[in-house]
């Protein structure tokens, strides 16, 4: 069996730093998902608007001539800016999230068909046409790079960012 002995000074300066620690843990328990979350929709929003992720080109030309026309660029992920401007931080249940919240719907009126044709869509629902594809319709993902991406380098980055603030209160 060990045991440890303080004096009176070294006893309160460690309970002192044990409270601080405890205090530091709890907050970083909130603090660290919703830091990664923000930083994730920077990161997704950064790679839409560089083009970091190349996409492939429509098989129909009208459907390419329709988006020149309406938004001056080919550019899936932004028509009308609907899409991009979704992209947020969220509560989700007990954590936080990075991406677009379920329920969030565009303006409406996109359809390629003519104006009056379009009708409002779930964000969130077309994004996952454009993320996975489907009949018809190229993948042409973004958000399944950048979790990727963030896996590899900031999520890291965060949990030493975090590591570092929780071990300055032990002094």
């Amino acid at each position: 069996m060990f045991t440890i002995q303080f004096d009176k000074t070294d006893k309160s300066r460690y309970l002192r730093a044990l409270k601080r620690t405890s205090k530091k843990v709890l907050s970083e328990k909130e603090e660290h998902p919703k830091r990664c979350a923000i930083e994730f929709q920077f990161i997704v929003l950064k790679n839409i608007t560089s083009k970091k992720f190349s996409h492939a080109k429509s098989k129909s030309e009208r459907y390419e001539k329709y988006k020149r026309n309406r938004v001056g660029h080919l550019d899936s992920w932004m028509l009308d800016g609907d899409l991009i401007n979704a992209i947020t931080y969220f509560r989700d249940g007990d954590g936080w999230m990075g991406g677009i919240p379920a329920g969030v719907k565009d303006s409406g009126d996109k359809s390629w068909l003519g104006p009056g044709r379009g009708r409002s869509l779930p964000i969130a629902e077309y994004a996952n046409w454009l993320e996975f594809g489907r009949t018809g319709q190229p993948k042409r993902p973004v958000f399944v790079p950048t979790t990727k991406e963030y896996k590899a380098k900031g999520f890291v980055k965060q949990i030493e960012f975090t590591a570092k603030g929780i071990q300055k209160q032990w002094r």
